[in-house]
């Protein structure tokens, strides 16, 4: 399995060049003969361009201003623009397949849309229920086109495998299909166009991405109005801009996506390409944009069967997946209650999340990353407690990023909202936000054990609290027990002193406990009453 590491060079907010990225622009003309046009308009897009050199190691992402001239397939690039009009993309205020550019003049070149000094231009909003879209279809066509262009090496699948592979009508079981449909509950399903969903489609163009697939919508009789989604899948020496280091690529908010051998049959870069097509932005940790190992617009991977993994909390909020379990706090509002895994969305009732959001200047979601079920492959924080931040609105297009991850008894601050992680339950994290009363000590709650709560065994057995109530120094010893199990534990009328400096009582069960915390000050640490 091989790690698809991205770099950042550019990236999207709302479908724009977030702040403090350069715009890919050449800012020079170009060097082939154009052709003149006037008065004229066109659809400003955003392509992402995923890149690798030929080890596949080392990756990195180009987002290129496009224009979509009326009567042409496919967008061509801005190669230049006003100086204004780069500052709408570094000011995240263009939005792709929303927006539109008016000129008076300009030339169009084989390498794009040379805008002369002398020219008029405008920028056009589209509307706003353009520009805030959501997806307002719960099944989605998708149509992939099998690629083979004279003189280029065969495609790396037969049609069948490659219905396979994205579909799943020969028995492989994670991909496009299943994967959206498994993540989530059957509110987002794509489902084959035509036939198996796979289009041979022969062609006898230039080794370059653009030139073949020109030639294989004209060929195929396609274009944006036929299918929600066509993927593009390209022979494997195909390619791009005069460079074979490329794996994939997608327009934001628009149904085409391409993609360079092998990597057409891969879940995760299926997932992630058209994640862009349905104005998803990428998912990153700290400076890296991409980082994100718990989110399919994050890596990419090198696998046909994995990793199976969904999507980062933002992600579901953005486009309502299992809105029925989101929860909408003010920034420094408290709630306390349980956050389900996505693998377990299907156990939770009524008052319980998948996702808590906090309404900050930048949003925070906080969501448990249980490592089961759709979620099995995450590739990081397993079985923790993530909070994202996202700068751009709840339902629009806009980066998340990774702010802190918990373990059970990890207390953290966020945006000065304090998030303690419990204890864990049967697919469920106990989770606190900025409510900190001591419920063991209030008369009025009553001390009962969580019937849901219970750990698991290297054998896989799992120990609910009766198990606990046998030998009383499990409780001491197993993280989250002494919260969970306060009546098999007998603790129901011991005070939080007596709980936290009982001398069984280990460093992990210590930090689960909601009134305990550990001394690091006292030597040797200590387990305290908290304050």
């Amino acid at each position: 399995m091989m790690k698809v590491q991205l770099l950042s060079l550019f990236l999207l907010a709302q479908g724009a060049l977030a702040k403090n990225h350069r715009v890919k622009i050449q800012n020079e003309q170009p060097k082939s003969k154009g052709r003149k046009l006037t008065n004229f308009q066109c659809t400003i897009m955003i392509k992402a361009v995923m890149h690798a050199d030929d080890e596949g190691n080392t990756q990195h992402v180009e987002e290129i201003p496009e224009c979509h001239l009326s009567g042409s397939a496919l967008p061509v690039p801005l190669v230049n623009m006003p100086s204004w009009l780069s500052e709408k993309f570094i000011n995240e205020e263009v939005v792709s397949n929303a927006d539109s550019l008016q000129l008076s003049e300009a030339l169009v070149h084989e390498e794009g849309i040379y805008i002369p000094s002398e020219a008029q231009a405008s920028f056009i909003q589209g509307p706003e229920e353009r520009r805030n879209r959501r997806l307002t279809k719960a099944e989605r066509s998708v149509v992939a086109m099998r690629i083979t262009n004279a003189g280029q090496d065969a495609p790396s699948e037969t049609r069948s495998a490659l219905a396979d592979s994205i579909f799943g009508s020969s028995g492989d079981v994670f991909n496009l299909k299943s994967g959206y449909n498994g993540c989530t509950y059957g509110q987002l399903t794509f489902t084959e166009g035509t036939g198996n969903g796979i289009i041979n489609v022969r062609t006898s163009a230039a080794n370059e991405d653009n030139s073949i697939i020109n030639a294989a919508l004209a060929n195929a009789g396609l274009d944006s109005f036929s299918y929600d989604h066509v993927m593009a899948c390209l022979p494997p020496d195909t390619l791009n801009n005069g460079s074979s280091s490329w794996i994939a690529w997608a327009y934001v908010g628009w149904y085409l996506s391409a993609y360079k051998g092998k990597w057409c049959s891969y879940p995760s870069s299926q997932m992630h390409e058209i994640g862009h097509n349905i104005n998803f932005a990428h998912s990153g940790v700290g400076s890296n944009e991409y980082a994100d190992g718990s989110c399919m617009l994050g890596y990419s991977y090198s696998q046909d069967e994995g990793p199976v993994m969904c999507f980062a909390a933002p992600k579901y909020y953005q486009l309502g997946w299992l809105s029925d379990r989101h929860v909408d706090i003010s920034n420094g509002g408290s709630w306390t209650g349980k956050i389900y895994g996505i693998s377990h969305y299907s156990s939770s009732s009524s008052g319980d999340a998948t996702v808590v959001r906090i309404d900050a200047n930048s949003d925070l979601y906080v969501s448990y990353n249980l490592a089961k079920g759709i979620s099995s492959g995450t590739q990081e924080a397993a079985n923790q407690v993530i909070v994202h931040s996202k700068s751009a609105g709840p339902t629009e297009y806009g980066l998340s990023f990774i702010e802190k991850t918990l373990n059970v008894g990890d207390t953290k601050t966020v945006a000065g909202n304090v998030i303690k992680f419990l204890s864990t339950g049967n697919g469920f994290a106990n989770i606190r936000i900025n409510d900190f009363d001591d419920d063991m000590n209030n008369d009025d709650t009553e001390c009962a054990d969580d019937p849901a709560f219970f750990i698991e065994k290297k054998n896989g057995q799992q120990k609910f609290c009766n198990w606990f109530g046998k030998k009383k120094v499990r409780c001491y010893r197993k993280p989250g027990a002494i919260d969970a199990c306060p009546v098999s534990c007998a603790i129901c009328d011991k005070s939080n002193a007596e709980i936290c400096t009982d001398s069984r009582i280990r460093r992990k069960a210590c930090k689960a406990a909601s009134m305990c915390f550990w001394d690091k000050s006292t030597r040797p640490k200590t387990c305290g009453e908290a304050s």
